[in-house]
């Protein structure tokens, strides 16, 4: 005896539906497709029956075919919204819509539904009777519920592992291959979070013809690439390959700003990769940053536009570390370094790209700053040591930016760089980006650094004689080579 699942409940709930839902278009398409299969099964049977005629077992009756007239097949849908339609009917409960799961897991040989869904079903069924009062009666009640239970992790696994197998061998077929991109594993939070991410997604790994990418940043990817020292862990298991993506050179920074802000001459990609590091990113971002204060202001100069852009970094990067600085302990005799940030976060507030001279000597006062010489050995010796490091890092910060402005903020560039390139190569340009990249590994050897640039271009290594003990107050925001756009008044009517 030869049995068909059935269509039929289908086509019923599609025909109960809104026109165009998903619902009703997913059950006529699965519905086509399940009589079609069974319309291909039984012409099978049919023709295998066949070889038995004239012998001593034909006497048979041959089976049902199934109809050939479908009106599913006008409706077929496309994956994802029959994907939508199976969620929607995984949710229902009614009797028709269990029906019809049922006939779907039948069909599909397990209960894997096609178009990337699971599903399991659970019906549980209670019954109640009870005794009314006066003449005698018993009256029993009967109701029935289904949910979905979720798969677990081992059939997630094999499913998706099966799908990877059949996506890869059609497009090996096509000499194409399949890689899939894990991007930014980094914002996980933690190197431990990162590795715990992949020590699970290990079970999808290995899949022939499928390749992997696996992107994190370095400060959490650093665990990645020991190379199995002190002992082995899950990336040595798990990955074939670990690639360390380094800064850009100067020259890679001008092939990338060559093609992503063409309009740029050779020292503002100077500039750029230095204020980057050599960042990608960072580099495009300071780019189009230097496109829009040339389009947006009066400024004309390489002087001007560059300081511009330097004060303006300087002044966000300050205002992080105010932030941080506020959330340490202070005392009355400590909190003068609060306020020396604060009147250079006001110079800088100015807008203005001249280095004035008291803007110079407030920049000077936090790049060679001296705690001892500042606050005297009793209240410097009452700075934590996390406050120092804090303060340490914005000093060495701070030092840099006032490099750059002596190198971009000066006219005559090319003379000067020539005449730094011939002392030594520590007058490279090229190492500006490179105290960028070591100002993210330690401030001391940062400013190491940038001293030894600093020495080539013939810069000062220490604060102008006379320096006042504290930051001077923010200057006039008047300038009178760059003065502010006029504002009109606006009066009551």
């Amino acid at each position: 005896m030869i049995t068909f699942l059935s269509w039929e409940p289908l086509y019923t709930l599609a025909g109960q539906e809104p026109e165009g839902s998903p619902l009703r278009r997913a059950c006529f398409t699965i519905g086509h497709r399940i009589q079609a299969a069974a319309a291909d099964s039984a012409a099978w049977e049919m023709e295998n029956l066949r070889t038995w005629e004239g012998s001593a077992m034909a006497s048979m009756v041959f089976p049902a075919v199934p109809g050939t007239a479908d009106p599913g097949l006008e409706r077929v849908a496309t994956d994802d919204v029959v994907g939508a339609g199976l969620a929607e009917l995984c949710a229902r409960t009614d009797d028709l819509a269990v029906e019809c799961l049922e006939q779907i897991s039948g069909w599909s040989g397990a209960e894997n539904l096609p178009y990337g869904g699971t599903f399991h079903l659970m019906r549980t069924e209670t019954a109640s009777s009870a005794v009314t009062a006066g003449a005698p009666q018993l009256l029993t009640t009967h109701t029935a519920s289904l949910s979905t239970l979720p798969p677990n992790f081992p059939e997630l696994v094999s499913d998706f592992r099966d799908l990877l197998t059949r996506i890869a061998a059609e497009q090996h077929r096509r000499e194409e291959r399949v890689v899939i991109a894990i991007d930014e594993l980094d914002r996980l939070g933690s190197d431990t979070g990162a590795l715990a991410f992949l020590n699970e997604i290990k079970a999808i790994l290995g899949v022939r013809h499928v390749h992997y990418l696996i992107s994190v940043a370095e400060d959490v990817g650093a665990s990645f690439v020991r190379r199995g020292l002190p002992h082995r862990g899950v990336t040595d298991s798990s990955l074939d390959d670990i690639v360390h993506v380094l800064p850009c050179t100067l020259e890679e920074s001008k092939r990338i700003l060559g093609r992503r802000a063409s309009g740029l001459s050779e020292p503002y990609k100077v500039l750029t990769h230095a204020l980057s590091g050599g960042i990608p990113r960072d580099l495009i971002r300071y780019g189009l940053r230097l496109d829009e204060i040339t389009s947006k202001t009066q400024l004309i100069e390489l002087t001007d536009i560059s300081s511009q852009l330097i004060l303006e970094e300087l002044a966000d990067t300050l205002a992080g570390f105010r932030t941080l600085l506020s959330k340490q302990q202070w005392t009355p005799r400590t909190s003068v370094l609060l306020i020396a940030f604060r009147n250079l976060t006001g110079h800088l507030r100015a807008g203005c790209p001249c280095v004035s001279p008291e803007l110079r000597r407030a920049l000077e006062h936090v790049a060679f700053h001296d705690l001892h010489r500042h606050l005297g050995e009793e209240a410097a010796a009452e700075i934590p040591d996390v406050t120092r490091n804090l303060i340490d890092e914005a000093s060495a910060y701070v030092l840099f930016s006032l490099t750059l402005l002596d190198v971009f903020g000066e006219g005559d560039l090319a003379r000067r760089r020539d005449e730094a390139a011939s002392r030594g190569p520590e007058g490279d340009l090229d190492l500006l980006g490179q105290a960028r990249q070591e100002l993210e590994v330690s401030p001391y050897s940062a400013r190491q650094l940038i001293g030894s640039i600093r020495t080539a271009w013939r810069f000062a290594d220490g604060p102008a004689a006379g320096l006042p003990p504290t930051v001077p107050p923010a200057r006039s925001p008047d300038c009178p080579r760059h003065p502010r756009p006029a504002t009109r008044e606006l009066r009551p009517s």
